[in-house]
Parts: C-alpha cells; structure tokens; sequence
C-alpha cells in the first residue's frame, strides 16, 4: 500500500512539473504549440475542423479544472504533512482518503475523455480520431524530451 501510494505522488508530482513550467506564459506558448502541431498532424477540412476545435476546446477546459482539482489535492496533503519528510510518516487514513481522492480525479479524467471521444464521433471518421489519439502522445513524448534536453543543459 506505501509504495501505491508513493508511486501515485511520484507520478502526480512529476505531471505537475509538466503542467507548472516555471516560466511565466509558458504554459501559453506550450498550449500554441500544441495546436499548431495538432492542426499540422490532423489535416482537418474546414467543416472538420469546425466541429473539432470546439469539442476540443472545451474537453481541455474541463481537463484544466480537473488538473487544478488535482493540484490543489497534492498542495492539501503538502500542507498538512509539512515536515513529514516521507510517505512513510503519514498516516493511514490520510493515506486512504489521498487514494479516494486521486481515484475520483481519475475517474472524472477517464470520463472527460471518454466523453471527448465519443463527441468527436459525430464530427470525424473514426480513422481521424485514432491520428488524434495518436498526435496527442507523440505531442506529449515530443514535449518531454525536450524538458529533459533543457533539463540536461541546466546541469552542464
């Protein structure tokens, strides 16, 4: 159960490096990126286009508050447990409600997502919605091998 719970900070801890750069507005220039590529790879037709880049825009925006849910989770167990240097310091009903917490953002992920999929079914061929699947981790992949390419320059 400790290691769960340390391999889910872990992972959490690490998104949220990726979703809080340290640069103000990069975030901004991240997300213009992002759709930049995304339009690049998916060669929508106008008419595609017109009924994706709604439906995405809004599935990000729940994305972001769920983001934000799970942020603000990690700073409350933070805060609580300042100078408990390890998991193994917490104690077990924190522990618990830290696991039904992250499992309802998870869920709340799962069915954002799951929504997103099956509206864009109505405005792309199926085929199209696989590239995006598709886009969206090469995007990721791409985004954090060059945060570890910076992050090896910050070290030299």
């Amino acid at each position: 159960m400790k290691k769960i719970l340390f391999l889910i900070l872990c992972i959490t801890s690490f998104s949220l490096v990726a979703q809080h750069p340290p640069k103000k507005g990069h975030r901004e220039r991240v997300n213009a990126y992002k759709i930049a590529y995304l339009t690049d790879e998916l060669n929508l037709t106008t008419k595609e286009a017109q009924g994706f880049w709604p439906l995405y825009n809004d599935h990000q925006k729940q994305l972001n508050a769920i983001n934000k849910k799970e942020r603000d989770l990690i700073h409350k167990y933070r805060k609580k447990n300042r100078g408990k240097e390890t998991i193994e310091n917490i104690s077990e009903n924190d522990a618990t409600l830290f696991i039904t917490h992250h499992l309802e953002i998870e869920k709340q992920k799962f069915e954002s997502k799951n929504s997103f999929i099956i509206a864009l079914k109505e405005v792309l061929p199926s085929k199209k919605i696989i590239h995006y699947i598709k886009a969206e981790k090469d995007f990721r992949r791409q985004l954090m091998k060059i945060f570890r390419e910076k992050r090896k320059k910050q070290k030299h």
